[in-house]
């Protein structure tokens, strides 16, 4: 969702989100499907631990077929957005947190090779080094979302962290202003949506308190 709402994009399809039925665990094959169809550009899967651990098992597919592709597992140990839903909705969240495997030693148990980011200095020639890979990479980075509480957690800031993200992408031509993932959008009138129905619980379970049936 993270890069649905603040990625900018200067070409079309340039940043793939599954945001109709809101897919997790699109990002890898997504971005293996993404490299089959435009084989001369540089690819990068931007996905959450979570997500990842749901189709990780394509790295396997796409180191036997050689689609060379970078994968940034941004990591916080969580569902990090259901989480944030629970949290906006109910006012709480529950059990939406877990363990990982060493992110390193899986993608090189595949035959991929395996970052980790220790400091927000490593992000950059991190990504320029495996997106230039004729190989698979898989980059685990670590996310604090103390500029999104109530999450809380050790790692990069994810201003940060898309900012050097951004950066590090080439721009081939520049059309005007940047424009947001179609997904941002649908995002925005889900969340003032999501909004209306809580305040209309709200005033419902109010009203019953003065009016007990």
């Amino acid at each position: 969702m993270w890069m649905a709402r603040l990625y900018p994009t200067y070409e079309p399809n340039t940043c793939l989100i599954s945001n109709g039925l809101s897919t997790m665990a699109f990002a890898l094959p997504g971005a293996v499907g993404a490299k089959l169809a435009a084989p001369d550009h540089k690819v990068l899967a931007a996905v959450g631990d979570g997500a990842f651990l749901m189709n990780s098992q394509e790295l396997e597919t796409a180191i036997r077929e050689h689609v060379p592709v970078a994968v940034l597992i941004w990591e916080d140990h969580a569902y990090g957005l259901i989480g944030w839903k629970m949290d906006l909705e109910l006012g709480h969240h529950v059990e939406v947190g877990f363990s990982n495997p060493d992110f390193v030693a899986y993608a090189e148990s595949f035959g991929a090779r395996g970052y980790r980011v220790g400091a927000t200095s490593d992000l950059r020639p991190m990504l320029q080094e495996a997106l230039a890979a004729d190989t698979v990479s898989g980059i685990d980075c670590p996310v604090d979302y103390t500029e999104n509480p109530p999450h809380r957690g050790p790692g990069l800031a994810l201003g940060t962290l898309l900012t050097i993200f951004t950066s590090v992408r080439p721009r081939t031509r520049h059309r005007g202003p940047p424009r947001r993932c179609r997904a941002a959008a649908t995002l925005r009138r889900r969340h003032r949506t999501t909004s209306r129905r809580s305040r209309i619980s709200e005033v419902s379970v109010s009203r019953e308190g003065r009016h007990p049936s």
